[in-house]
């Protein structure tokens, strides 16, 4: 009888092949200041040490925001933690705690429910929380929810100290903030800045528009209140400013709800006539104001935005089949400024090439050096010689005007002078007032 043979089988196991995990750590302090950057280098550094004295973990990074935790949405570096966890270049995070995470308790959660049913998992330290383990849910339901009510106390704090104090009308001046005004003792008074301030209302009701202001405080060597150069929003801002009369408007931005952002039900504000010592006459005051409203309606001529629309389609049409800025302005039956505002308005949507910005290093040597070879020249020739556009030329023109290289000796003539006849010319429409 022929014998069975028995096959013999062994099971082999397999080869598990686990890698280290991808770690990250997620920091965030509320401010910008001194001593929060301390923290957040500190932070920063212990977080670092804890993952690499892993062996069982692949550091990644730390990712750190200096903003408020009621929104995450202006936080971009938890938005790139978010991005790239989700695309699994990131296994667990790090926090310290579930308020440095989030104080809204609806993005906080939702944040961690689209990680998690990712399989990426977060520890918070403070509180012990590991989304790895079951339980942990309803313990960081109520400590995101203690955070938001933190945040939301500490709010209504304030906002009950502000609506009190513009009540009884207190202000408290902020140290350094307006230009031409000491405000160390939480009262205004003038300093030596203040000429500059009447300088700018002159210029302006003179005619000077507001860039122009603007690059010539730059060219006297002349910072603003933080110590930058001015641009035109901040000739704007001192031109519009009621603090220059003397006035003062207590809450003057309307307080918001810190988690909605909504604007509150209740807004108090108090406008105070002659407050304190002024460095603008209140006649040059009202001009000024006027001039700025002129001006509002001149460059928004639209209110309706469908209009408005409406019109940048055929104004682009138009500009595309060649037509110029004043026959545009003739066949639609508008201003010359409405099509203007059109054109800016798509060149900002990048429907229109924008040149406006274009350096003009260039063209300004070489303007220079034909003023140079030349003498007086007028603009006229300029123009024709340049072959450019009068905006251009313009441009050129005011540049090298503030720059100390040239300057208009009369209406449309130009010629290279001195730095100190440049200077005077700038100081020209900068008229001191008697008082200061």
């Amino acid at each position: 009888m022929e014998e069975k043979r028995v096959r013999t089988v062994r099971k082999i196991p397999a080869e598990r092949h686990t890698r280290n995990l991808y770690v990250a750590a997620y920091i965030r302090v509320s401010s910008k200041k001194g001593s929060q950057d301390e923290s957040y280098e500190a932070q920063a550094t212990y977080y670092e040490n804890l993952i690499c004295a892993n062996p069982e973990w692949d550091f990644v990074g730390v990712y750190g925001d200096k903003q408020s935790g009621t929104r995450s949405d202006n936080r971009p570096e938890f938005q790139r933690m978010i991005k790239d966890a989700l695309d699994r270049k990131i296994d667990l995070i790090i926090c310290k705690s579930a308020s440095r995470w989030a104080r809204n308790i609806v993005d906080g959660l939702d944040a961690v429910r689209t990680l998690t049913g990712n399989s990426v998992h977060i520890i918070f330290e403070q509180e012990g929380i590991d989304t790895r383990y079951p339980g942990s849910v309803g313990i960081m339901n109520i400590s995101m929810a203690v955070a938001q009510t933190e945040s939301e106390g500490i709010s209504e704090n304030l906002k009950w100290l502000y609506r009190h104090r513009a009540e009884a009308g207190i202000f408290v001046a902020h140290r350094g903030k307006y230009f031409g005004y000491n405000t160390d003792d939480g009262k205004f008074h003038p300093n030596e800045d203040a000429q500059y301030v009447s300088m700018i209302y002159n210029s302006f009701l003179a005619g000077e528009s507001m860039t122009a202001i603007a690059e010539a405080l730059n060219f006297l060597g002349i910072h603003n209140v933080w110590g930058n150069s001015w641009q035109r929003d901040t000739i704007r801002y001192i031109l519009s400013n009621e603090v220059y009369v003397g006035d003062l408007r207590i809450q003057k931005n309307p307080s918001r709800n810190v988690i909605t952002k909504m604007l509150d039900e209740v807004q108090i504000s108090k406008y105070i006539t002659d407050h304190h010592e002024g460095i603008i006459d209140r006649t040059v005051w009202n001009r000024a104001q006027r001039k700025l409203a002129e001006q509002k309606a001149k460059y928004r001529p639209y209110e309706d935005k469908a209009a408005a629309k409406e019109m940048d389609q055929m104004v682009l049409d138009m500009v595309q089949d060649g037509w110029s800025g004043r026959e545009i302005a003739d066949r639609l039956e508008i201003t010359i400024t409405q099509e203007k505002a059109s054109v800016r308005r798509l060149k900002r949507i990048g429907l229109l090439e924008d040149r406006s910005y274009e350096s003009t290093d260039e063209r300004e040597k070489e303007v220079l050096e034909y003023l140079s070879s030349n003498g007086c020249v007028q603009r006229k020739t300029l123009l024709e010689h340049f072959a450019i556009t009068g905006k251009q030329l313009d441009r050129v023109l005011l540049k090298l005007k503030y720059g100390g290289k040239i300057q208009q000796k009369q209406r449309g003539t130009w010629e290279v002078v001195a730095a100190e006849e440049c200077l005077r010319a700038c100081l020209h429409n900068f008229t001191k007032c008697d008082k200061y």
